[in-house]
């Protein structure tokens, strides 16, 4: 597959790149894996980049902005293993309020570091059918600032290192995790 395709658009802002190339095959009739084969938790080469923003008239910067690998090490991990940072080695979470509708993944959506929606803030789900969940509040704000901490640290070490501290921390705090904690609705918001 060669040249621009007949129907483009761009990607939608924080959305994945195996979502945008889906979109896009479909508004032209042709499978994803013409444009996009690489799942999204995995790195892709400079010729799968050059390949879908040669088809549909971006910047190959576009393409890489809609992957986790826009993000330091800090997010995606190492690059031998992708350890050590927030990259869930999974596919990517749905929400089961907007995905239905606008076909939409976001690209952070495969980090640990947000298990809401920014737009409908429901708990996201792997099941498009999931009846859903409001998130508590404060999950809400978590999530916020986990994500503008995260885009800190494309530029900012400090904000680096404070990703690094917190992964080591949630590692810990892991082990003692039980089905009372952490709550999964509003509940205990009340009291």
């Amino acid at each position: 597959m060669t040249g621009l395709l007949p129907i483009r658009f761009p990607p939608a802002p924080g959305e994945a790149v195996t979502s945008y190339a889906a979109r896009l095959a479909g508004a032209n009739g042709l499978t994803t894996a013409t444009l996009w084969t690489r799942p999204l938790c995995s790195q892709p080469t400079t010729r799968e980049v050059t390949r879908l923003a040669t088809a549909a008239g971006i910047t190959a910067a576009d393409v890489r902005a809609a992957t986790p690998f826009h993000y330091p090490t800090a997010v995606t991990g190492t690059k031998a293993k992708q350890s050590g940072g927030w990259l869930l080695n999974t596919p990517p979470w749905v929400c089961p309020t907007c995905t239905p509708t606008t076909g939409i993944t976001h690209r952070d959506w495969v980090l640990a570091l947000h298990p809401v929606c920014p737009t409908c803030g429901v708990l996201l789900t792997r099941d498009l059918h999931d009846t859903p969940t409001a998130a508590p509040a404060a999950l809400l704000t978590l999530t916020a600032d986990l994500a503008a901490l995260a885009e800190a640290a494309i530029t900012n070490r400090p904000a680096r290192a404070r990703l690094r501290r917190l992964r080591r921390l949630c590692t810990l705090v892991s082990q003692t995790l039980d089905d009372q904690w952490p709550p999964l609705t509003g509940d205990d918001d009340a009291g």
